[in-house]
């Protein structure tokens, strides 16, 4: 995911997708939990088009017995994508409350504000602005 994301931020969009659909051809179930974050952003940045993304992170979500904020996160983007704000901003807010009882911090992590800005069209960003 990251090299795509560099290739990116370049303005070599092919190279970037070529990046993406490397890592997101690997099926979900091969997909260890440490590598989720990177594996559905990469369907998210190539358009999740069969919603590989978002059903990723919804597996993790069911059987993971440990909840990191972050997947909750990646819901919430999916959601977000598929212009559902109700299951967004719930997503949302479990991945803050997470964030608060790990004493791990106040609100979402800013470090992951460019992925709100990159995949969501304004609306939906202001979605998320609250929880930042």
């Amino acid at each position: 995911f990251w090299e795509g994301l560099i290739y990116l931020r370049q303005g070599a969009r092919d190279r970037a997708e070529q990046s993406w659909r490397s890592v997101a051809a690997v099926p979900p179930e091969e997909v260890q939990t440490t590598v989720l974050l990177e594996h559905v952003l990469c369907n998210y940045y190539l358009g999740d088009p069969n919603g590989a993304g978002l059903a990723a992170t919804l597996a993790a979500l069911q059987s993971s017995e440990t909840r990191y904020w972050g997947t909750f996160f990646l819901a919430a983007l999916g959601w977000a994508r598929r212009n559902d704000e109700e299951a967004a901003r719930h997503n949302l807010g479990v991945a803050v409350r997470l964030r608060r009882a790990m004493a791990d911090g106040r609100t979402l992590d800013r470090r992951f504000k460019p992925f709100v800005t990159d995949l969501l069209p304004p609306a939906q960003q202001a979605w998320f602005e609250p929880y930042f």
